[in-house]
């Protein structure tokens, strides 16, 4: 479950464990990536939720809420994220993840260093 707001929730590397459930948690140690014989970490990105993300997390259903927080914790490997959809139009620069008939609706920063949430929905009137 989702603490109480006091800004956005914050995911990621140096943000301290907001002792959410494990599922909800931040991913442990980067991955290591080698790039020309030498070893380069990965840094995951910040997952920032905003305020309305975090009423509609409200209102997901229990069963859903457990499959969106995952993709939270997905997020954290931005930009390395499967299932990423690029969006159009109005909504061009954010891009949607699946899970099951819901959205997650996102936009990374330029330098992919956070990726703030700011809609969760149901896949009938997420885009509107």
């Amino acid at each position: 479950m989702i603490p109480q707001k006091s800004g956005p929730l914050r995911f990621g590397p140096g943000v301290p464990d907001p002792g959410l459930h494990p599922a909800t948690r931040p991913h442990g140690a980067p991955i290591d990536l080698q790039v020309n014989h030498v070893t380069v970490p990965a840094m995951p990105a910040t997952v920032l939720i905003s305020a309305q993300a975090q009423d509609e997390f409200a209102t997901v259903p229990r069963p859903i809420q457990a499959r969106v927080a995952a993709v939270f914790e997905r997020l954290a490997g931005w930009p390395e994220v499967s299932g990423a959809k690029p969006l159009r139009g109005s909504l061009a620069g954010s891009f949607r993840i699946r899970t099951g008939d819901y959205r997650v609706i996102f936009r990374p920063s330029a330098d992919g260093a956070t990726v703030t949430v700011w809609k969760i929905g149901y896949r009938g009137g997420i885009y509107d």
